[in-house]
């Protein structure tokens, strides 16, 4: 577990903090309904995955070519909470 995600669990709104289903990471809200990707009625996916991956699978894309989508997402998300990969934007200024 990152430094990151132990912080969000030690805050004092630790009870609003979930687990999204599709990518593992924890994040706060309300969260998203992941079906079809999901089907579990008390599942939850965090903004990201419920905007490139949950709203494809229900507009009929097939959700076996969003697998690989899926798990860059996580490695992205898991390697800028642990501060391994900077981001840089100054590229994008440009």
């Amino acid at each position: 577990m990152s430094r990151k995600e132990r912080a969000v669990i030690n805050d004092k709104f630790s009870a609003n903090v979930f687990r999204c289903g599709i990518c593992g990471c924890l994040f706060r809200g309300m969260g998203n309904n992941p079906y079809p990707v999901i089907k579990e009625e008390s599942a939850k996916c965090c903004d990201m995955c419920g905007d490139y991956i949950v709203l494809p699978a229900r507009c009929g894309c097939d959700v076996s070519k969003i697998v690989p989508i899926v798990r860059r997402i996580r490695q992205i998300k898991r390697a800028t909470a642990d501060g391994r990969v900077k981001v840089v934007m100054e590229d994008a200024k440009k």
